[in-house]
C-alpha cells in the first residue's frame, strides 16, 4: 500500500516538472517499482496519463505509451485501448486531427474485436467530437448515431446523454435550432434521472444558448438562471463565471442593461478570484458592448481597453478597430460639446458687449479666460486659451467641413440616381425578356379549344423561367411537352427559347410527331446551337423534357422522355413510365435514340408531366424536400377532379408546404384528362 501511495505521489509531482530530468525519472521510477506486478504498473501509468491529459500533453502521452508496453506484456488489451484513447485526446486537443483519428481508430478496433460495447461507444464519441471540432457536422453526427447504438446496448446512460448533447450542438452549429432543442431535451431527460448536477447545468446552458439563437431571449434567460442555480448549489465557480457572462448577454439583448451590468460584474469578480483568465476577455467585451449601447462611451472605452490588454490573441487590426471606433465616438461627443461651448461663448460675449460697451480690452480678455476655465472644468479636457481670432478660425473650419459634407452628400445622391437608373434598365430588360418568353409560349386560347381537359401550373422562380410548356395539334394528333432547362431566370429563359423554336421547326414545320424522333432531332439541334458537337466544347447546358402524343383516331398515346417521366392514373391505380437516362444536349451523345412507349388510353385516364421544381421544393416542419413520392400521393387524391380545380389544389399544396421558405426553382405541372 505504501508503494502505491509513493508511486502516485511521484506521478503527481512529476506533472509539475517539465524539464528533461523530470521526464527521465519516468524510467527511473519504473525501476523502483519493478517488483510490482505489470498489471498494477499499467493501471498506475494509465491513471497518471488520464490525470495529465489536460495539463501536460507530452508527459501524458509518455505515460500512456509506457502503459501500452506493460499492457501488451500482460495482454491487457482493454487498458491498451484506453491508453490509445488518451494519446488520441492529447493530439486532438493540440489540433493534430489526423494523428488523433489514428489512435481513436486503434482503440475502436480493439473494442470491436472484443465486443466491448461501452468502449466502442466511447471511442465513437471521441471520433464524433473530432469531426465536430473540424466543423464536419454531417460525418460527426453519423459517428454519434453509431455510438448511440452501443450506449443503448450497454445501458450507459452517461454516454447516451453525451451523445444526444453533442448531436444537439451539431444541429445548433448548422442553425437547425428546433432539431438542436429536441436532442438537448433528450439529454436533459437522461441527466435528470442520473441526478448529476454538473451535467444538468450543462444541459440547461445548452438549451438557453439555442433560445438565444432563436431570439427567444426570455426563454433563454429562464434556462440560464436554472443553470446558475445548479452551479451555485454545486459550488462550481468556473461554471458560474460562464453562466453569469451568458446571462449578462441575454439581459443586454432584452435591453435590461443594469441587470446585464450586474451579472457581468458578478462574473468578473469571481473570475478574478479564481484567476480564470480565459473568461476575462469575454466579460470585458460584454461590458464594452453594454456601455456602448447605453451610450456611456467613457465606460465602454475603458472596458474595450481592458479587453484589448488581456486578449493578446486578438489581431492588431481588430484591436485598432475597437479603439478607433470608441475614439471616434468619444471625439464626436467632445466635438459636439466644443461647438456647444463655443456657441455659448459667442452669446456671452455678445451680451457683455451690449451691456458694457465701456469695458476695457483687459476685462474682455479676463471674461474669455473665465469661460475657457469653466469649459475645462466641465469636460475635463484642456482647451487652449485663444482670442476671438481662434474662435473665428474654428468656425471657418466647421463651415469648411459642412461644405465638404454637403458636396459628399451630393455625390452620394448622384451615385444613388445612377444606380437606380442601372437597376431600372436591368429590370426593364428582364421584363422585356418575360414579354418575349410569354409570346413564344402557347396562347391561352389554344387551351380553351381543349374544353378544360388540360390545365398547367406554371410558377417561375424569377420574372422569367427556365421551365417551359408546349402543345400543338397536328392533323388529328395532340402533342404536349413540358421541359426543364439548365438554370432559371434569364439563362434558363434563353434555353427555353431555343427549345420552343426547335420544337416548332421539328413538329410544326417538319411534321414529325413520334416523341422519340422529336427528342432525337431536338438533341441534335440543341447540340449544334450550343456548339456541343465540337470536341473542345465546354458547354454542358441542356434540358430535361417529356413529350406525349395523343392519336385521337386510334386512341393511342405515345411517350418519350429525357430524364422526365410520364405519370398516369387509371381506375384508381397510378402508373409511372420511366424516361431515358440522357438529357437533351449536355452530356447526351448526339446520335442517342430515346425510348418510345405506346399504349391505348381510356376514358377518364389522367396524365401528368412535370419538372423537378415541385418535388425539390424545401418546406414542411423539418425543412425537407417535397419529393416525388409525396407528389404522387397528391395526384392520387385529386385526379378525379377537373384539371383546373387540380391546378388550384396543387398550387395551394405547394404554398402550404413552402411556408416561409424561398422558392428554389421554377415549377411546372401539366395535367391532361381524357373525357
Amino acid at each position: 500500500m505504501k508503494k502505491t501511495i509513493l508511486f502516485i505521489l511521484f506521478v503527481f509531482l512529476l506533472s509539475f516538472n517539465k524539464d528533461a530530468k523530470a521526464q527521465n525519472r519516468v524510467e527511473n521510477s519504473l525501476k523502483k517499482y519493478e517488483k510490482l506486478s505489470d498489471s498494477l504498473i499499467t493501471r498506475y501509468l494509465l491513471d497518471s496519463a488520464h490525470s495529465l491529459k489536460f495539463v501536460d500533453f507530452p508527459l501524458a502521452i509518455q505515460f500512456a505509451e509506457k502503459s501500452i508496453v506493460f499492457a501488451q506484456k500482460e495482454k491487457d488489451i482493454l487498458n491498451e485501448a484506453n491508453a490509445y484513447n488518451v494519446i488520441g485526446i492529447c493530439n486532438h486537443l493540440q489540433n493534430h486531427y489526423q494523428i488523433a483519428f489514428q489512435y481513436y481508430q486503434k482503440a475502436l478496433n480493439i473494442f470491436i474485436k472484443n465486443n466491448n460495447q461501452k468502449g466502442q461507444s466511447s471511442s465513437l464519441i471521441n471520433i464524433g467530437v473530432l469531426y465536430k471540432d473540424q466543423k464536419n457536422y454531417h460525418v460527426s453526427t453519423k459517428y454519434f448515431l453509431k455510438a448511440k447504438k452501443f450506449a443503448e446496448a450497454s445501458k450507459d446512460s452517461s454516454n447516451l446523454s453525451a451523445i444526444y448533447n453533442n448531436i444537439g450542438i451539431n444541429y445548433q452549429n448548422q442553425q437547425k435550432l428546433d432539431s438542436a432543442i429536441y436532442f438537448y431535451l433528450k439529454a436533459l431527460e437522461i441527466r435528470e434521472k442520473l441526478n448529476n448536477i454538473e451535467l444538468l447545468s450543462n444541459s440547461y446552458s445548452c438549451i438557453a444558448t439555442v433560445y438565444s439563437d432563436k431570439k427567444e431571449f426570455q426563454k433563454s434567460l429562464e434556462f440560464h438562471l436554472k443553470s446558475l442555480q445548479l452551479d451555485s448549489l454545486n459550488d462550481s465557480k468556473r461554471n458560474m463565471v460562464i453562466t453569469l457572462s451568458n446571462i449578462s448577454s441575454v439581459y443586454s439583448s432584452l435591453n435590461r442593461y443594469d441587470e446585464a451590468i450586474n451579472s457581468a460584474k458578478h462574473a468578473l469578480k469571481i473570475a478574478k478570484e479564481l484567476n480564470y483568465v480565459q473568461m476575462l476577455p469575454d466579460i470585458y467585451f460584454n461590458l464594452y458592448h453594454i456601455y456602448y449601447y447605453k451610450k456611456e462611451y467613457k465606460y465602454a472605452f475603458d472596458f474595450a481597453r481592458e479587453y484589448i490588454s488581456i486578449k493578446d490573441s486578438i489581431s492588431n487590426v481588430e484591436s485598432e478597430e475597437i479603439v478607433m471606433e470608441m475614439q471616434a465616438k468619444y471625439d464626436s461627443e467632445l466635438k459636439e460639446n466644443e461647438i456647444l461651448m463655443l456657441n455659448t461663448q459667442n452669446e456671452l460675449q455678445e451680451n457683455k458687449i451690449a451691456q458694457q460697451k465701456n469695458f476695457t480690452y483687459f476685462l474682455s480678455v479676463l471674461i474669455i479666460l473665465l469661460i475657457v476655465i469653466v469649459f475645462i472644468a466641465i469636460k475635463a479636457y484642456r482647451l487652449k486659451t485663444k482670442t476671438n481670432n481662434l474662435i473665428s478660425i474654428q468656425n471657418d473650419e466647421l463651415k469648411k467641413q459642412k461644405s465638404e459634407i454637403h458636396e459628399k452628400s451630393k455625390l452620394i445622391e448622384i451615385k444613388s440616381l445612377q444606380l437606380e437608373h442601372v437597376l431600372k434598365e436591368v429590370k426593364d430588360s428582364i421584363n422585356y425578356a418575360k414579354k418575349i418568353q410569354d409570346a413564344i409560349l402557347p396562347r391561352s386560347t389554344k387551351l380553351n379549344e381543349l374544353n378544360d381537359s388540360v390545365a398547367i401550373l406554371y410558377l417561375p422562380k424569377d420574372v422569367v423561367s427556365g421551365d417551359f410548356y408546349w402543345f400543338e395539334k397536328i392533323g388529328n394528333k395532340y402533342i404536349f411537352a413540358t421541359a426543364d432547362c439548365t438554370g432559371h431566370g434569364v439563362p434558363g429563359a434563353f434555353m427555353s427559347m431555343i427549345g420552343v423554336n426547335n420544337l416548332n421547326q421539328i413538329i410544326v414545320e417538319n411534321k414529325i410527331t413520334s416523341p422519340d424522333k422529336i427528342l432525337k432531332e431536338l438533341n441534335i439541334a440543341v447540340k449544334k446551337v450550343l456548339k456541343q458537337d465540337d470536341e473542345d466544347s465546354e458547354s454542358r447546358d441542356g434540358m430535361d423534357i417529356s413529350i406525349s402524343c395523343f392519336d385521337l383516331d386510334n386512341k393511342v398515346i405515345s411517350y418519350a422522355g429525357a430524364f422526365r417521366p410520364l405519370i398516369y392514373i387509371r381506375n384508381n391505380e397510378l402508373f409511372e413510365i420511366k424516361a431515358s437516362r440522357n438529357p437533351i444536349g449536355g452530356s447526351a451523345p448526339i446520335d442517342f435514340d430515346y425510348e418510345l412507349h405506346q399504349f391505348e388510353y381510356q376514358k377518364d385516364d389522367v396524365f401528368y408531366m412535370f419538372s423537378d421544381g415541385f418535388p425539390d421544393q424545401f418546406g414542411g416542419s423539418k425543412g425537407k424536400k417535397f419529393m416525388n413520392k409525396q407528389l404522387k400521393e397528391v395526384f392520387m387524391k385529386i385526379y378525379k377532379l377537373p384539371p383546373l380545380k387540380q391546378k388550384e389544389l396543387l398550387k395551394d399544396e405547394l404554398e402550404k408546404w413552402r411556408g416561409n421558405n424561398e422558392q428554389i426553382d421554377d415549377v411546372l405541372v401539366m395535367c391532361v384528362k381524357i373525357s
